[in-house]
């Protein structure tokens, strides 16, 4: 019976997350499939054009944070089990 190979396959091939038996068979397939090769080479490049994009938050997101985080005070109760949020 021919097993059914899913785009989330290859990613997961792609990211190392297959056991050994589906790894080997992806590399065969692969090997064997020229659409399977060009879609893992897809895969592989979006990767590595996922790893160059810097993720900044906004100044407004930064300013809202720093906002929230002065406008409460945060302090344990007197048993240290928890701690409490204080409005400023």
């Amino acid at each position: 019976m021919a097993k059914t190979f899913t785009p989330d396959f290859l990613l997961q091939y792609s990211y190392g997350e297959l056991s050994e038996n589906d790894r080997r068979e992806a590399e065969t397939l692969c090997e064997q499939d020229p659409y399977l090769r060009d879609e893992l080479v897809m895969i592989n490049e979006s990767k590595e054009l996922l790893n160059e994009v810097e993720v900044r938050p906004s100044d407004r997101t930064i300013q809202n944070i720093l906002s929230f985080s002065k406008a409460y005070h945060v302090s344990k109760l007197s048993d240290g089990s928890q701690a409490e949020m204080v409005l400023n």
